[in-house]
């Protein structure tokens, strides 16, 4: 899923209540922030569930794959998930069919050659519900999206590959100024609509 809000509009709660919603089928949250949001995420849980402290883990210096405790909610930074081999591992383990993952402010992952994208995309597929928040999705053209949307699934804007999505949206002149194909894109204040993507070129559009 994916949630496109403003600043100040809710979408950690909004998040928070979908995770809650489904607690029933799945054994845990993963939850990947900014390391300076790790606090006001737990907070916010804390506030908006009847969860308690014990209930959350906030991913640590110290944790490890071996000592990760068995709670409803993991919390993780998401410079940390880029730098570091033992968050990787750990998240390795833990990550599982039963695990809700989410990526809050996914234009961390708008690379999609660097190493923080391609470590969540690969631990995202064993993850049967995943979800990301940004306000600010597009923020250097338009193949920001492209890895955030290969994170949830490369089934929603139907391109096999970077290269696929860059020859279809984007074009690349000799003298290196990029032009853009698309017609426009609707990126919708409320999450109740969906990302629609059209492309004024071939005519073709996503949802």
């Amino acid at each position: 899923g994916v949630l496109f809000m403003d600043m100040g509009t809710g979408k950690t709660r909004t998040a928070i209540e979908l995770v809650w919603l489904r607690r029933k089928l799945i054994s845990k949250c993963v939850w990947c922030c900014p390391v300076s949001l790790k606090e006001t995420v737990k907070r916010e849980i804390l506030r908006h569930t009847s969860c308690r402290e014990e209930d959350i883990h906030v991913f640590g210096s110290k944790t490890r794959e071996t000592n990760i405790p068995r709670v409803g909610w993991h919390i993780v930074g998401l410079e940390s998930l880029g730098r570091s081999a033992r968050v990787f591992s750990a998240l390795g383990r833990l990550i599982d069919g039963g695990t809700f993952l989410i990526v809050d402010e996914s234009s961390y992952i708008k690379g999609h050659k660097a190493k923080r994208t391609r470590r969540l995309t690969r631990l995202g597929v064993r993850a049967p519900y995943r979800l990301i928040l940004t306000g600010t999705p597009i923020t250097q053209g338009i193949e920001a999206l492209y890895a955030q949307m290969e994170f949830l699934s490369p089934r929603i804007l139907g391109c096999p590959s970077w290269h696929s999505f860059r020859n279809m949206y984007a074009a690349l002149p000799n003298d290196g100024e990029r032009v853009e194909r698309m017609g426009y894109i609707f990126l919708p204040r409320s999450a109740t609509y969906p990302l629609f993507i059209h492309c004024r070129s071939t005519g073709q559009h996503r949802y």
